[in-house]
């Protein structure tokens, strides 16, 4: 409206003092809109939101803390297998501490208020986290695949020691994708001389929009596709050969098999191939729709169909569907495991029996 009536910041201050109108005035006399618009969700759905994220943060603290204080403290549990639920952990801590709570920051407020520094690490250290938690758990399902379907083999190179080489390979690939990151951030600041009012924002400025779109698919691919892919093929594998070939394989990838308890063997092979199953589901289950609906406002799909307001309510579930992967993680790697919740009631503090004294 205020473009219609072309006002610049010098002909309005003129006008307020001729006519000996105040700002507030002179905006509700003809009915103006701010010059810098800034999309707002609802004040319902801000509430909705924060209750929501406050959960998904809760659980995601809760258990991930958990399991890294287990495999720290017992001795016992620092297996190669343990290591990378413990990075898988770490990394879910990081998208705990670093996704959530700045992502809801930006739903519910209109202003960045990390500064320049900010701007340009956060959003490397979330892709960092994501990244390295998602190779990891391709990791784990190689380790597995490993462990049943090569037990032998296994042995000779799966140990601790290749574990962390693994693991440092994730972590060092996880920086490398993440750090474009630092280079396209960028803090733009906005002056509504009309409503006398400063935005702060964070985006990503590429220099050409076919690059930016390049990355977006390449993170499609890498952090979606491709595993997905691979832990299908693996975990398949490792079905068909314990139901078909009814392979026992290596102990420790399916919590303990007793060769001589059939009955018992069969029910953790049930159990086993049905936690499969549920990585791969919960998986594509929580990031398929963050990652379509990136892609789809990514490529304007979606720009006839709704506003910007609708966008970024779209995002702010999908991201937090995306996010609750962290607290399914330690469910389905760890709380699931039969030496992991021994390992962890024996942490907790026992009662003091009291025996009566003889008189």
């Amino acid at each position: 409206m205020a473009e219609k009536f072309n006002v610049t910041r010098e002909t309005l201050n003129r006008l307020l003092s001729l006519y000996n109108l105040s700002r507030r005035e002179f905006i509700n006399l003809y009915g103006l809109q701010p010059l810098v618009y800034v999309p707002e969700l609802p004040r319902v759905a801000k509430l909705l939101f924060v209750a929501l994220y406050a959960v998904i943060f809760a659980l995601a603290l809760a258990g991930n803390t958990l399991v890294v204080f287990v495999i720290v403290r017992r001795k016992c549990m620092r297996t190669a297998t343990n290591l990378f639920l413990c990075s898988l952990a770490c990394s879910d801590l990081l998208v705990t501490f670093f996704c959530i709570p700045f992502t809801l920051l930006q739903h519910v407020s209109s202003e960045w208020l990390g500064g320049q520094l900010g701007c340009k690490v956060l959003p490397c250290v979330q892709l960092v986290a994501v990244v390295s938690s998602t190779l990891t758990l391709t990791c784990i399902a190689m380790e597995r695949y490993q462990g049943i379907v090569h037990p032998l083999r296994k042995k000779g190179q799966y140990t601790s020691r290749r574990a962390c080489r693994m693991l440092g390979v994730v972590w060092t690939v996880s920086a490398i994708v993440g750090s474009p990151m630092l280079y396209v951030q960028t803090l733009k600041a906005e002056y509504d001389f009309l409503f006398d009012r400063h935005h702060v924002s964070c985006l990503e400025s590429w220099p050409d929009l076919s690059l930016r779109r390049s990355y977006a698919l390449f993170l499609l691919v890498a952090l979606f596709l491709l595993p997905l892919g691979s832990m299908l093929l693996l975990y398949s594998r490792i079905g068909f050969e314990l139901w078909v070939r009814r392979r026992v394989g290596d102990s420790s990838s399916l919590n303990s098999f007793h060769r001589h308890d059939n009955g018992k063997s069969c029910r953790r092979k049930k159990r086993a191939v049905l936690m499969m199953v549920m990585v791969v589901l919960l998986f594509a289950a929580c990031w398929a729709p963050f990652h379509i609906v990136h892609m789809l406002f990514e490529y304007d799909v979606l720009a006839d169909w709704c506003d910007e307001v609708t966008e970024k309510m779209w995002l702010a579930v999908v991201q937090a569907v995306a996010f609750s992967h962290s607290f399914n993680n330690p469910v389905l790697y760890a709380f699931m495991s039969r030496d992991f919740r021994q390992s962890f009631a024996s942490l907790l503090p026992r009662p003091h029996r009291t025996h009566p004294t003889s008189h």
